[in-house]
């Protein structure tokens, strides 16, 4: 879904609409659709969830692989249970329990879907510094049951932020 005009002005997922409905009209029971990451800027329901929806109702459905990283559509049930859908996830393999290089990562793909994301794990082996994974995990933590977002911890602010409360 690439090229984007500089001349049109239409903005990116209108073009993404567009490029998928094209798709979705043309396809057939001999066709194979590839859909990558397809939702970006967008609502999960109105998206990802919409299409692989359009696609088990066809009366013979085209091979759909779509390809996503958002948990999202599984946690709220976007998706009908259907014969017509198979959810495929990446599994993590370390048979001996423990390696020696951290850089390795064997991957299976597996029946089902993942509700968790690796991200935290990717930045421990790109060298991501401890205190930024700590806090990208605390954020994680607050946005799942929609908390606000703590603040992160300074010792001289929180100390004037105490002092303001006594105050």
């Amino acid at each position: 879904m690439g090229n984007k005009s500089m001349t049109t002005e239409k903005s990116t997922i209108m073009i993404y609409l567009h490029q998928v409905g094209t798709r979705l009209r043309n396809a057939t029971l001999r066709s194979l659709c590839l859909l990558d990451r397809f939702s970006t800027g967008t609502l999960t329901e109105d998206c990802i969830g919409g299409t692989i929806i359009h696609f088990a109702n066809y009366g013979y459905p085209p091979k759909v692989l779509l390809l996503t990283h958002l948990p999202k559509i599984f946690a709220k049930n976007y998706l009908p249970q259907s014969e017509r859908i198979k959810c495929c996830t990446m599994s993590v393999l370390n048979p001996d329990g423990q390696t020696s290089n951290k850089n390795i990562i064997s991957l299976r793909l597996v029946p089902g879907h993942e509700r968790l994301c690796f991200g935290l794990h990717c930045a421990q082996l790109a060298s991501v510094p401890g205190d930024d994974i700590q806090r990208a995990a605390s954020v994680l933590e607050d946005i799942h049951p929609k908390r606000p977002v703590r603040r992160k911890i300074c010792y001289n602010l929180a100390a004037r932020d105490w002092q303001k409360q006594e105050a």
